[in-house]
């Protein structure tokens, strides 16, 4: 994924109400600032004030589920879990 992706998808995202994050079993592919790219996407989404749905599998990534989890209580979301 490049710059010219993420801008496509973040018009994507813009378009939804909701967003819908689905954590498997591990971290994911990073960018070039050791961030991944899904976590860039959730990031956005959270900038947008949109509602977030997750899905977590059973054998996620624990640092992943631990930030993901801290950023949707923290801005007040329910993970409905």
């Amino acid at each position: 994924m490049d710059e010219e992706q993420l801008h496509f998808i973040k018009r994507i995202i813009d378009d939804c109400d909701y967003y819908l994050l689905i954590i498997g079993g591990r971290y994911g592919s990073l960018s070039e600032t050791g961030v991944s790219y899904t976590e860039m996407e959730y990031d956005y989404a959270v900038e947008r004030g949109m509602r977030i749905i997750a899905l977590l599998h059973g054998s996620s990534d624990a640092r992943w589920v631990n930030c993901a989890v801290s950023s949707v209580v923290y801005r007040g979301r329910n993970l409905g879990m």
